[in-house]
């Protein structure tokens, strides 16, 4: 398909994993219970005409984390594996 193999023994282990993402929602809840309606109306550092104002951030990163749940849920069931949520 175009991209060469990877070793995948150089990859990071589940768990590796799970404690970067873990500390990344940690980080994510705190900014929540912090931010104000007025850093939410305030304009971003990111010169993109689709991110504006931080609300609208925000929402896009909540719209990508939900993309990439249901991709991996789809995948785990194609690997006849539980379901992620």
């Amino acid at each position: 398909m175009g991209t060469e193999q990877q070793d995948p023994s150089n990859d990071p282990s589940g768990d590796e994993i799970r404690t970067v993402l873990d500390a990344r929602l940690a980080d994510f809840k705190a900014y929540l219970e912090t931010v104000t309606d007025e850093d939410l109306e305030s304009p971003t550092a990111i010169d993109e005409p689709d991110h504006g104002i931080k609300e609208r951030v925000l929402a896009m990163t909540i719209a990508h984390e939900a993309h990439h749940t249901g991709a991996l849920s789809m995948i785990r069931r194609l690997l006849g594996k539980g379901r992620l949520v």
